[in-house]
């Protein structure tokens, strides 16, 4: 029952773990701990605050059953079905709070598009001396980023470079990047992206995607050119941006190379998104035809 459980969990089938989670409890089979993470797991991926509840009032009658793990699974739980208050009462219950439940707690707030008090429990976190990880300072950015807290996100880039973080660690590194460029602070967005050691399709597109943020169109076809010689493979959002781009500066040959680029690469030129920024550019252009 677990392995299948777990099974569906993890790869996103949450209404059918939570079926088979019917069929076990209807053989009055007990569940354990690690089940009952993977309910809550399950529970997360669909809302399902019903069965939510059920697993936590089995731990509650459990007495003392919620450790620091499963608890970090019913904040989760909680803060995806809308409940900050349930889920805050789960953290405040925990008999020891480690870096796994604050990351829930933080990452729960960033997701439910609350950046505020994402920040806000960081800023706890912290004072509370808790051993802060990659995953603390990727919640942590990129709640600055959401809020424009530029100041703070200054402060969490001093401290990631103290620890040698900021070059190596790609996913920190590119959430640096966005949070610099979603603050309008390009300068500095460019400054990081230069000082990491490997960059992937999401580096140059923070990028990419800051430059045009800010009317900062004739950067971004560069950085998008220069992307393309340094051997990266443009997605969806690196096309999405650089049409965007040639649409603002008028730049039709630049846009119909773009154009040509995307017919050869087949499935991408059929994403909806890239047909609809190939619509707009020659929209913009005055290419109705074209555009039809």
């Amino acid at each position: 029952w677990s392995s299948m459980i777990k099974g569906h969990a993890q790869h996103g089938q949450g209404f059918l773990a939570l079926d088979l989670f019917e069929k076990m409890r209807e053989s009055l089979i007990t569940p354990d701990k690690v089940l009952l993470s993977c309910i809550l797991v399950a529970c997360s991926t669909v809302e399902a605050i019903r069965y939510g509840r059920i697993v936590h009032h089995v731990l509650i009658e459990w007495d003392n059953a919620c450790d620091t793990m499963i608890g970090s699974n019913l904040i989760d739980m909680y803060i995806k079905c809308g409940l900050f208050m349930e889920a805050l009462e789960v953290f405040d219950t925990l008999p020891a709070r480690n870096s796994v439940s604050w990351n829930a707690l933080i990452s729960g707030y960033v997701e439910q598009d609350n950046s505020e008090e994402a920040v806000k429990y960081f800023k706890h976190m912290q004072l509370e001396g808790v051993l802060l990880n990659t995953l603390s300072f990727v919640w942590s950015l990129k709640a600055c980023g959401n809020i424009g807290a530029i100041d703070k996100g200054h402060e969490i880039h001093i401290e990631i470079e103290k620890k040698g973080l900021s070059e190596a660690n790609i996913s920190i590194g590119n959430t640096l990047i966005d949070m610099y460029a979603k603050c309008g602070f390009l300068h500095e967005a460019q400054q990081t992206f230069d000082s990491i050691q490997v960059k992937d399709t999401v580096s140059w597109n923070v990028l990419i995607t800051g430059y045009v943020e800010y009317g900062h169109d004739e950067a971004a076809i560069m950085c998008f050119e220069h992307m393309q010689l340094d051997g990266v493979s443009p997605d969806s959002v690196s096309y999405v941006c650089s049409l965007k781009a040639c649409a603002n500066i008028g730049d039709i040959k630049k846009g119909q190379n773009i154009h040509s680029d995307i017919d050869k690469l087949g499935s991408l030129g059929r994403d909806p998104v890239v047909r609809n920024a190939l619509i707009n550019m020659y929209a913009k252009f005055g290419f109705i035809e074209k555009a039809e």
